[in-house]
């Protein structure tokens, strides 16, 4: 009797562990933001923990042709759990580095094709009162991207750069 209502509580753990990996696929899938990614990440951990518990629970009490089925079952989902985390981790390194990237693969060569932040680079005239929220903002779009030559992160600087800053850059080339 004992064994039946652990695998009763143990199905309604599993039924909300189902859900929350259902929900991080729908979240990563319509690209939300990396904290809603997170979020769902740590109750899917929280439901996983439960669920842990209650199996060695159940373990405990079966014999062991049943135990041996429980233990394949229970690894099946623990894998499933393993790629929605993966999943999950692989989108939130994604966003965080600021990078969408597609991979054609042509023979044994291999080209990454990386394509810009959706929204609008930040601007800044020369008012050293905005500066600060301006470089946070520029920092976090380009600077810190490691797939962005120099080069190419001076280029983004000047375009962003208007009025009296710009003219205070005008002289430096983009190789340097």
């Amino acid at each position: 009797m004992k064994t039946e209502n652990l695998r009763r509580k143990q199905a309604g753990y599993k039924i909300r562990l189902l859900k929350w990996m259902q929900e991080i696929r729908q979240l990563c899938t319509d690209n939300a933001s990396r904290s809603m990614v997170r979020n769902a990440l740590k109750e899917l951990e929280k439901q996983f923990d439960k669920v842990q518990l209650r199996q060695e629970e159940l373990e405990e009490g079966l014999s062991l042709d049943d135990l041996e089925k429980e233990i394949d079952e229970f690894r099946t989902l623990e894998q499933e759990i393993l790629k929605i985390r993966s999943i999950a981790e692989d989108f939130i390194e994604e966003m965080t580095d600021g990078k969408k990237s597609e991979i054609v693969k042509n023979g044994s060569d291999v080209n990454v094709s990386v394509r810009l932040p959706r929204h609008e680079l930040p601007k800044f005239h020369g008012d050293v009162l905005e500066f600060t929220a301006f470089w946070e903002q520029f920092e976090d779009c380009i600077h810190m991207r490691r797939d962005i030559s120099d080069s190419a992160k001076f280029s983004y600087l000047r375009s962003s750069l208007s009025g009296s800053a710009l003219a205070a850059i005008n002289g430096l080339s983009l190789t340097a």
